[in-house]
């Protein structure tokens, strides 16, 4: 792992790059992996929590939510929901500027055969009229009672609002249908406050931490 980081650092110079980050988040645990970045002058900048639960808790939650949130009009009438199939070029661009996902990355998970591949049918978009405003990723598992979410993004304009509810809601009537007994999902420390809360109100449970590693480089 140093020699390819080393490699990295050496190729991000060479093309005038100023900061060199991790894609992929490494858990800490993984070959010594907070060690071996810090002595290579990497610190942790990212941090994301994983959570899993009781389906049911869960989803009677986000159900009484979205039940509120309707009967107070807070959802905009022109808001709704597809699958990923409908958009999935632009989530691809959306989640590769966010840094969520790169375009190698979304591609090859939604490829049969990935070693955590997305359902095209399960993922949804939140839209409000034509523009997309939210994203959520839903992973097919050998195990089907475990709903895996591995990516949520939400544009930071219309986070703390209702596209929240709203694609959790949709997911939620999907894991019912497939008779899901547990849920997993990540939040990010910083930017998921209120995903955090919603674990801790249904009780669900962190089962993993997750970074990404930045360096900044010298001139």
């Amino acid at each position: 792992i140093v020699t390819c980081l080393k490699l990295a650092e050496r190729n991000a110079r060479q093309l005038g790059c100023n900061v060199l980050t991790t894609q992929e988040r490494v858990h800490p645990e993984w070959c010594d992996a907070l060690t071996v970045f810090q002595r290579q002058g990497f610190e942790a900048v990212d941090e994301s929590w994983v959570f899993k639960g009781s389906f049911k808790s869960f989803a009677d939650r986000i159900q009484r939510i979205a039940f509120i949130l309707s009967h107070k009009n807070a959802i905009p009438q022109d808001a709704r929901v597809s699958s990923l199939t409908e958009g999935q070029d632009q989530v691809r661009a959306l989640l590769n500027e966010s840094l969520m996902m790169d375009d190698f990355e979304f591609d090859n998970s939604i490829k049969f055969g990935a070693l955590k591949p997305i359902s095209t049918t399960y993922s949804q978009i939140a839209w409000c009229g034509k523009k997309i405003v939210g994203v959520l990723l839903v992973a097919t598992t050998p195990n089907e009672r475990l709903y895996d979410i591995p990516i949520r993004y939400v544009l930071p304009e219309f986070r703390q609002k209702w596209v929240n509810a709203l694609l959790i809601s949709e997911c939620v009537k999907h894991g019912e249908k497939i008779g899901a007994e547990f849920i997993q999902f990540e939040a990010n420390s910083k930017s998921h406050t209120e995903t955090f809360a919603l674990a801790k109100k249904t009780g669900c449970k962190r089962v993993a931490i997750f970074n990404r590693f930045q360096k900044i480089l010298s001139v």
